[in-house]
């Protein structure tokens, strides 16, 4: 894997896509075992109201987590426009310069 340019692990081609799966993973495992205590006590009194606090617990973490790549997302477009930018900037000033030298 040194000079293939590829990368070693599938995370990294795409690590936001990464990240979601395994909160997906972990939160689907949370859920399957919540089942399987609840199908074990058979007891939907104080453990309810404790799942439900954790299972919002969980979807306010995930909203901010969508947030967060929300924002990370705009931030990168805005550098990206802002290089794309530049670089017309650049292009066109090399342009006006061939342009002179010409003349």
């Amino acid at each position: 894997d040194f000079n293939t340019a590829t990368m070693p692990h599938v995370k990294y081609y795409n690590l936001m896509q990464w990240e979601r799966d395994q909160h997906l993973k972990k939160h689907k495992a949370a859920h399957k075992a919540l089942k399987k205590e609840r199908r074990r006590t058979g007891d939907d009194g104080p453990v309810q109201l404790a799942r439900d606090e954790d299972l919002r617990a969980a979807e306010q973490a995930q909203a901010r987590q969508a947030k967060a790549n929300r924002e990370y997302n705009d931030e990168l477009a805005a550098v990206a426009l802002t290089h794309q930018a530049k670089e017309k900037e650049a292009m066109s000033r090399i342009l006006q310069a061939a342009m002179m030298a010409r003349k």
